[in-house]
């Protein structure tokens, strides 16, 4: 009678099966690690891009409650005044004159500012301090 030897091991068989799983669940784990990452990328953009317009609103918004009903004279100096507020004049969207111009060293000079917002390259833009 002779005895059987036990055989310790894996087949070829086995491992290229165990491997074949392995490598299936190595792509899907870095296709969904891919996606993760851009899903991270585009909402960190969408997120800069929602905070600076809510900056802006709220820029605009503490402007736009401080508007004052005052026209101002013509930069050339005439007679001729611009109404307080004027939309779509000029290259401007709106400009206005408001109030809150801050005047932290106390100098003596109007606390009323001109100020306008227009689109300029695909971005809004503010210029303050309008003659």
């Amino acid at each position: 009678m002779t005895a059987l030897k036990k055989q310790y091991g894996f087949t070829l068989l086995e491992i290229l099966v165990a491997t074949a799983i392995f490598s299936f669940i190595a792509v899907i784990s870095y296709s969904s690690l891919s996606d993760a990452l851009l899903v991270r990328e585009r909402t960190e953009k969408f997120n800069e891009e929602l905070s600076d317009l809510a900056l802006a609103i709220q820029i605009m918004d503490k402007d736009l409650r401080q508007v004052v009903n005052r026209p101002i004279r013509d930069p050339s100096g005439s007679d001729i005044s611009r109404p307080a507020i004027s939309i779509g004049s000029n290259e401007n969207a709106i400009e206005f004159t408001h109030s809150g111009w801050p005047n932290s060293l106390n100098q003596t000079r109007n606390e009323l500012q001109r100020s306008a917002y227009f689109i300029e390259d695909d971005k809004l833009v503010k210029q303050a301090n309008l003659r």
